[in-house]
This record gives structure tokens, C-alpha cells and sequence, in this order.
């Protein structure tokens, strides 16, 4: 006549406290296969090594309802009848074999909440092939949108911010989601040089400390992906690619666009004075970008040793009202170094229609479906909450709708 299950409360899903809360996951159990796959098979096992023959229950769902996280659903219908009284259960013969079986579970670490795009199979490696260095805006919210959406599409990849200011962020996230964050403090000005200075850093500094990252994403804080991680990590691990970036070659009077002019207005010279020629031309594009580890290090030795261009990017900086250094002073240093391979085609989709980065909305659903890259900008919150919640509630699981450019392995 009782109900031995209730739903469990949303604050124990947050602080992943299940091993410390009331036992509520009981009988019926139905679960995702990859919930099951991901469970370490050591987990199911004694200390002697022998696999559990009491108290299984709690050995599977406590790693299964952990990694599934705020996606379970408690069943208050009774659709089970569970009899009690018989003599020869489990219940009642072992139960002291039960309670200190029960005992040991608990102490065991918690499981960290598995996106379910994620194959079980890939999880641990995902967490090491991907990371993301983002620059923050002056919305500690905005940034943790972000973190949150990472979390959701790619499990638990480390990400280093690049902020300007002792902004609270990070702060709202659980504990366990914060634990591969870190974060630097630098003073820069959007589009100034200050900012290449600090990307630079920012890239050194996450390259040294995530030894087994293979690739590192620049983006900002009002991008958001659009290709889950099935799909991105499948065309990284199969790219023989150093990195994907728009990169433009920007050479004077041979404009393909009034855009390519303007850039040549910006990063070129006065009157003839410019350090570029055959050997150094001039490129520009968007700065968000993935690169490899291989392209990572000849970009910074480039940095050091390409000092008369680095000044000249510095001059052009403290000139202009409007320098946007960053997006033509790294293009420029990776596009010359000779070997590598590089991808040029945009991995961030904006739309400039107004003349500026417009804020995505949800009436924008179809042309992010249709835009064939792998992040879009510009989301901001509240106005693109109802965008956001369908990017998630969709996962972008299909990379069907990337068009050939951007499959790994074709060089623009």
C-alpha cells in the first residue's frame, strides 16, 4: 500500500548530493543504453572484485541518475507491485550484507553530469580533444549562459576566460562544473593590440597547462555552438587540419570587396609604409577560430620573432578609432608560416546586416540551420533565451547540414 519512490528534489540534482540524500530511485528502472555503457565496470564491483549480488541496484542507478542529472523522471503512478513479506528475499536475509554494501556506495565520488550527446565511449577523451579559451564581455551572466551551453554540448571541456575586469563569473555554476575553469585578469581594449596581447597570453598560458589538448577554440562570450560534440569531435580527430579560421588574403589594389579595402585602410600602410610584400602578405577575417596544438606553438614563436610587424600593428592600433587588430594580426602570423595547413573558411556565423553583429533571436532558427558552420554569434540573454532553448532541446545533432567546406580535410 506504499509508494517507496518521489521524485528527487531539483537542489540534490544541482549539488550532486544523491549519495548523501534519502535512496528514492527504486523499482521500475528504465535508462538510456550509453547511461549504462559509461558506468565504470569497477564501480560495480566489491573490493574483493567480485560484482555485486546485493544492493546492485543502488551500484547502478546512483552513477546512472548522477550523470543524467536534471533528465530523469520520477513515475508517481504505482506500476509495480514489490512484496515485502517473503521470507526469502533479499530483504530479510542479508540485509545486514545490504546496509554495509550500501554503506560503501555512498562513499564512492559522485559521477559528473554526462551530456547526452555525448557516446559514453567518447566522454573521456572529449574532455581532453577540446578546449576553449573565451573572452568575457562585461555581463558575468552572458558568460556563464555560455559555460552552461559548453557544459551541455560538450561534457566538461576546459575553458580559460579572458576577462577585463574582477567579474563575479563562474561563482553560480556547481562546484563541479568550475573545476576545469580557470581564469585571467588582464587589462585590454576590445579590437586595441592590448587584446591580441592578451589572446596571446591567454593561448600560452592554456596550451602549457592542458598538455593533452589537441585543439583550442577562440571565441567570446556572446558565441554559442551550433554542432554538438559527436559531430565536431568526429572532423577534429579525422582533420589532417592545423586550424580553422576565415583568413582573407588582403593585397593592395586587388580588393575582391569593399570589406577587403577597409581592411588594407586598417592594417596596411600610409603612403607606401607597411612591412608586407610576397613574402609577408597581409591577411584578416573573423578571430574566432579552432587550432591545433601544431599550429599553437609556430604562432607564438611568430609573435616573438616578427617584431617589426608586431609594431606596426601596435602603431595601427593607437591610431584608429576602430583598429580591430585581432582579427587580422594572428591570421597574418599563422597564414605565413610555411607548413602549415590551414582551413579558411568561417567556423562562426553573424549576421551583418545592420552593420553590426545583430543579436540572434528565435525568428533565426532556420538561418542557423541553414548557416553551415559551427557557431554563430551574436546570443544575448534574455532576447535569445527562446533561441537557446531550442539549440538545446534540438542538440544539432546532425552535421548533415554542413555544406562540403567545412567537413575536415578540404583546404579553402
Amino acid at each position: 500500500g506504499d509508494l517507496c519512490t518521489r521524485a528527487v528534489e531539483m537542489e540534490v540534482i544541482r549539488s550532486g548530493t544523491h549519495r548523501q540524500s534519502p535512496w528514492l530511485t527504486s523499482h521500475l528502472r528504465s535508462f538510456r543504453s550509453h547511461l549504462w555503457h559509461a558506468i565504470s565496470d569497477e564501480d560495480l564491483r566489491d573490493d574483493n572484485g567480485h560484482y555485486y549480488d546485493v544492493t546492485w541496484d543502488m551500484a547502478i542507478m546512483f552513477p546512472m541518475i548522477e550523470m543524467a542529472a536534471e533528465r530523469i523522471h520520477c513515475v508517481t503512478r504505482a506500476v509495480y507491485v514489490y512484496n515485502t513479506e517473503n521470507g526469502e528475499s533479499n530483504h530479510v536475509k542479508r540485509r545486514p550484507e545490504q546496509i554495509a554494501v550500501e554503506q560503501g556506495l555512498r562513499k564512492r565520488p559522485p559521477y559528473q553530469r554526462l551530456s547526452q550527446a555525448i557516446p559514453c565511449n567518447q566522454r573521456r577523451d572529449a574532455e581532453e580533444l577540446l578546449g576553449f579559451l573565451i573572452h568575457c564581455g562585461d555581463e558575468p551572466s552572458q558568460t556563464n549562459s555560455l559555460l552552461q551551453s559548453l557544459r551541455v554540448f560538450y561534457g566538461d571541456p576546459p575553458v580559460y576566460l579572458l576577462q577585463r575586469s574582477t567579474q563575479k563569473i563562474g561563482e553560480e555554476l556547481p562546484f563541479d562544473q568550475r573545476s576545469r575553469l580557470d581564469t585571467t585578469i588582464l587589462e585590454y581594449g576590445p579590437g586595441r593590440f592590448s587584446q591580441v596581447d592578451a589572446l596571446l597570453t591567454g593561448l600560452e598560458t592554456a596550451a602549457d597547462q592542458w598538455g593533452q589538448t589537441e585543439w583550442i577554440a577562440i571565441l567570446d562570450d556572446e558565441c554559442h555552438p551550433l554542432i554538438n560534440n559527436n559531430s565536431l569531435l568526429e572532423l577534429l580527430r579525422s582533420s589532417n587540419q592545423d586550424g580553422f579560421l576565415h583568413a582573407e588574403a588582403i593585397i593592395p589594389g586587388q580588393w575582391q570587396s569593399t570589406w577587403q579595402a577597409t581592411c588594407w585602410q586598417r592594417f596596411g600602410g600610409d603612403h607606401g609604409h607597411h612591412p608586407f610584400s610576397e613574402q609577408l602578405i597581409c591577411y584578416a577575417g573573423s578571430p574566432w577560430m579552432i587550432l591545433r596544438r601544431s599550429a599553437i606553438d609556430p604562432l607564438l614563436r611568430a609573435h616573438q620573432q616578427q617584431t617589426t610587424l608586431t609594431e606596426h600593428y601596435r602603431r595601427k592600433s593607437s591610431e584608429l578609432d576602430i583598429p580591430a587588430t585581432d582579427e587580422s594580426y594572428i591570421h597574418t602570423l599563422l597564414c605565413n608560416q610555411p607548413g602549415l595547413s590551414l582551413q579558411r573558411a568561417p567556423i562562426c556565423w553573424e549576421d551583418w546586416s545592420e552593420g553590426w553583429p545583430r543579436i540572434l533571436q528565435a525568428e533565426d532558427w532556420d538561418q542557423l540551420q541553414k548557416s553551415g558552420v559551427w557557431f554563430a554569434k551574436r546570443f544575448r540573454t534574455p532576447y535569445s533565451t527562446p533561441l537557446l532553448d531550442r539549440l538545446h532541446g534540438s542538440w544539432m545533432i546532425s552535421d548533415t547540414h554542413l555544406p562540403a567546406s567545412l567537413h575536415a580535410g578540404s583546404d579553402l
